[in-house]
């Protein structure tokens, strides 16, 4: 997914809303990955997807003293 690689390039983004976008683990999996180089992001909506596999990277990060979510 192409907003995988702009993440990065984004450091001030504070939200993220991909609610209900049909996204499944191939591309939830690096997007959870990369939201931990996130360090203004306070809120990710992901609901609605098919999540299994990322829901263990996201909740992974949830779990770190560095997660602003």
């Amino acid at each position: 997914m192409l907003y995988t690689h702009v993440l990065p390039e984004l450091p001030h983004v504070c939200e993220l809303v991909l609610r209900d976008n049909r996204l499944t683990d191939a591309s939830l999996a690096p997007l959870c990955e990369k939201v931990t180089h996130l360090p203004k992001l306070v809120a990710l909506d992901l609901s609605e997807n098919d999540m299994d596999d990322a829901a263990v990277v996201l909740r992974n990060y949830l779990d770190t003293p560095g997660c602003t979510l």
